[in-house]
């Protein structure tokens, strides 16, 4: 992967802006430069009116307090060259956080830069922005959804459509039941369908045709009280025929670049051991 010129910024979980460290001292000597211009027009505006030195004296302190304080956030985003944070998980072991300071930009700005970037950067560099933006619209469960998927094996994806007895359903009612969720030891089981559609959007993963190999999981999944509570209601609510579509879900061919991609130099260090360090391996 190609290195990232500095002051780079990026998107996080929550579609804030994340600037790189090296821009903050000239952020904060903007906003304190602007504090100082104000705090001498409040001081003489204090000594014109007669108010005295007592209200630009507090004022003077506030200020001092302020950039202490946006001393220190600096400092503290400076102690870390990839922006991370650190806590101790439940097991004992580390776990780290990235996190982002929100600032706010106008949208003008932020398109004029966004331009500006794509006349200066590289094919490398603009797929890894595309995927830096996908995997920052991940949860946790998702991304173990992928890591099962990338090693090529199918899981079972069932649909329930309405339609005609005979040909293609004429709309789906209910999509994205995936037998994905216990192999992938995601912790929140029932969002299993939302995971799905959510990656689906993301044209990282796709449907393909059903897989008789998998019958034993069509079946487990088509005798859940989840799916037969959405069959029931189907058949409650439409004259039409209810029909079962059984297909399966592989990883697209946008999530397999993407995971080559994140995963490149990982998996030729690991072959020659005979064994996988990645975490991701577990839950295969």
């Amino acid at each position: 992967m190609t290195d990232q010129p500095s002051g780079r910024k990026s998107r996080s979980a929550t579609g804030r802006t994340a600037v790189s460290t090296e821009t903050l001292p000239a952020r904060v000597g903007e906003f304190a430069g602007f504090l100082g211009k104000v705090a001498e027009r409040v001081a003489a505006n204090a000594r014109a009116t007669g108010v005295g030195g007592k209200a630009a004296e507090q004022f003077r302190k506030a200020e001092q307090g302020l950039l202490r304080t946006l001393k220190q956030r600096m400092e503290d985003a400076g102690r870390d060259e990839e922006g991370q944070a650190s806590y101790v998980s439940s097991d004992g072991s580390e776990v780290s956080r990235t996190f982002v300071i929100p600032l706010l930009q106008s949208p003008k700005r932020i398109l004029d830069e966004l331009l500006q970037r794509s006349v200066d950067q590289t094919r490398e560099q603009a797929e890894e922005d595309l995927y830096s933006v996908m995997l920052s619209e991940l949860v946790p469960d998702e991304a173990r959804i992928l890591a099962l998927l990338s090693s090529g094996e199918p899981q079972a994806l069932v649909h329930i459509g309405v339609g005609s007895p005979i040909g293609t359903p004429g709309r789906l009612v209910a999509e994205n039941f995936c037998s994905a969720g216990r192999p992938a030891q995601l912790k929140l089981q029932h969002c299993v369908r939302l995971y799905v559609s959510h990656l689906m959007a993301l044209n990282l993963v796709e449907e393909g045709p059903e897989d008789p190999a998998l019958e034993s999981r069509y079946q487990i999944m088509e005798g859940e009280r989840e799916f037969r509570d959405a069959v029931a209601h189907a058949r409650r609510h439409t004259r039409m025929s209810v029909r079962i579509i059984r297909r399966t879900l592989v990883m697209s061919e946008m999530g397999r670049r993407l995971w080559a991609t994140c995963t490149e130099g990982q998996q030729a260090a690991e072959e020659p051991a005979g064994f996988s360090a990645s975490p991701l391996s577990a839950i295969r």
